[in-house]
């Protein structure tokens, strides 16, 4: 599927840019400006040295751009299937009469349909996940990842709304994480280990920007590893009944 292909792509790109940010970071960090290369100009000098502060920042980063990558793949997944199997699109779905009348053919209406539809299902985790599976008999996200990301997620939307620390929302998501570890049979002795330890403390994350990054990464590589079997299952499966 193009979108599968253009979100490995993404999530590479991602990868090579953070490791490059970390590497030449790492490099620079123990040198004095004088030591740099002399193809690095006086006038940049300032610009590319590094301190402690900037590590987190760059896997900060790159988090939030795996996020980024992953939920524009979200959408176009979606949009992909609904245009390939048209038939799944809800027939109480409505539409307009004034943005009818902006569009020149059935194809733009039938556009705009699965846009939006597409938009609606993969705001959230869940819902896209059981629209996924529901509809199209594909599940992206196994239980096992789908509790990290979610634990992933409410790391990301500390980042970005609060600065990684605590706040009411994260309580809430990780009353949330609770109950999912609980129905996925966890012990309670590793559900206190992390939602304590590796989730949340009373000021910021426990988790660092770099273990975020790393877990995440695996997770969404996993994703397009399961969802890439799943598709050739179905595709023998479709040549077994032929």
């Amino acid at each position: 599927m193009k979108s599968l292909e253009v979100f490995e792509e993404n999530l590479n790109s991602t990868d090579i840019f953070t490791a490059r940010l970390h590497a030449i970071s790492t490099y620079l960090k123990p040198k004095k400006p004088h030591e740099y290369p002399k193809t690095i100009p006086s006038d940049i000098i300032k610009f590319v040295s590094f301190d402690e502060s900037h590590f987190d920042k760059i896997f900060e980063s790159g988090f939030i751009g795996l996020f980024a990558n992953f939920e524009y793949f979200m959408y176009e997944f979606l949009k992909e299937l609904y245009t390939k199997y048209p038939k799944a699109i809800p027939i109480e779905k409505t539409i307009k009469v004034e943005d009818v009348l902006q569009f020149k053919s059935y194809k733009s209406v039938r556009d705009f349909l699965i846009d939006s539809i597409a938009i609606e299902n993969s705001y959230n985790l869940e819902v896209w996940n059981n629209t996924a599976q529901k509809l199209f008999n594909i599940k992206p996200i196994s239980d096992n990842i789908r509790i990290k990301l979610m634990i992933m997620n409410s790391m990301r939307n500390l980042f970005l709304h609060s600065g990684g620390h605590w706040n009411s929302r994260a309580f809430k998501d990780s009353r949330k994480i609770e109950k999912n570890l609980i129905s996925v049979n966890s012990s309670e002795k590793s559900l206190k280990k992390l939602s304590q330890k590796q989730v949340f403390n009373t000021g910021k994350s426990a988790l660092t920007p770099q273990t975020a990054y790393t877990t995440t990464i695996e997770c969404l590589r996993e994703i397009i590893k399961d969802i890439k079997l799943q598709i050739e299952k179905s595709k023998r499966k479709k040549k077994l009944k032929t």
